[in-house]
């Protein structure tokens, strides 16, 4: 191992810097992240569902919108794309994200889009 090139420390070369414990090993991390997360997206005027604590719904007139959390994946579902798109927005300046585009499968779950159903549905 090398000292890293900002830490050199002349005549001790030999030292290196041991880490007692990672990042990825703290138990509270994920849970600080999903706080944050929730304090972040219910700030957005989002209300959490009291059957899955991971599911989130915000109502804006006629339009709606779902946001699922899945471990380090989110989808969202809604019938106005502008309004996707301002959550995207919002959320990516907050946290590092990327947009994986239209998902197809979620867990196990094949999607199918019926613009005609959704209409009927939302009516």
């Amino acid at each position: 191992m090398k000292q890293p090139k900002c830490f050199v420390v002349k005549g001790k070369k030999e030292l290196v810097c041991k880490l007692k414990k990672s990042l990825y090993g703290i138990k509270q991390s994920p849970r600080m992240w999903y706080q944050k997360f929730d304090t972040f997206i219910r700030g957005l005027g989002f209300t959490r569902s009291k059957a899955d604590h991971c599911v989130y719904f915000k109502l804006i007139g006629d339009r709606v919108i779902y946001l699922v959390l899945y471990v380090d994946d989110m989808l969202l579902v809604g019938n106005d794309k502008a309004i996707i798109q301002d959550l995207k927005t919002q959320s990516s300046s907050k946290f590092d994200m990327k947009d994986l585009g239209a998902v197809n499968y979620i867990l196990g779950m094949e999607i199918k889009r019926d613009q005609a159903k959704m209409k009927l549905w939302l009516n």
